[in-house]
């Protein structure tokens, strides 16, 4: 029996229910704006943290003074009027984000690997730390339902972690990885 290197959307992937994702076209843009630059998954491990999801309208608009964990959107060519809004709350997924009791009060921890400051860009790690980040990150883009190629990903990350001039960017290597994993399970 074969073992395909790709995660692809055809076999039956946990879509993650978050009425706010939007995942860019162009896979050079995916690490930046689905992973780095998204508030929801933890920047040291790249493990999914929380989603988004639709909160009732009507109970949007009662309680809107009071429910600071709800956002409320306008969507694209609406005036800003309540019937117009919508309203989204944020979501922890199970067992991914704790919370502990530390000097300085109640902070929030990411189960995966334990950092207290999942919101917060690490140090540079190391190529050996980092190919096995780009596993979990492997993990969260299927989550998001996005094909690619996760050998490629894993190899890629410490390949170029290993080289002089791209060993103390994280974020080069991992969007590089990661736009050439997309692509990669594209073209098969």
């Amino acid at each position: 029996m074969a073992i395909s290197n790709t995660f692809t959307t055809d076999r039956p992937v946990r879509r993650i229910h978050d009425a706010r994702l939007e995942v860019p076209d162009d896979p050079g843009q995916v690490f930046e704006e689905l992973i780095a630059g998204n508030d929801r998954v933890c920047q040291e491990c790249y493990r999914l943290l929380r989603h988004y999801e639709r909160f009732p309208w009507g109970v949007g608009i009662k309680h809107s003074r009071i429910l600071a964990f709800v956002d409320e959107v306008l969507p694209d060519g609406h005036r800003w009027d309540l019937l117009n809004r919508e309203y989204f709350e944020s979501v922890r997924e199970p067992k991914r984000l704790e919370h502990a009791y530390t000097e300085e009060g109640k902070e929030s921890y990411c189960t995966g690997c334990g950092t207290m400051s999942p919101y917060r860009s690490p140090p540079p790690r190391s190529a050996d730390r980092a190919r096995d980040v780009a596993v979990q990150l492997s993990v969260t883009l299927h989550e998001f339902g996005i094909a690619h190629d996760w050998v490629h990903l894993a190899k890629r990350v410490q390949e170029l972690k290993q080289r002089p001039e791209m060993a103390g960017n994280d974020f080069d290597c991992f969007s590089q990885a990661t736009e050439e994993a997309i692509d990669r399970a594209g073209s098969k």
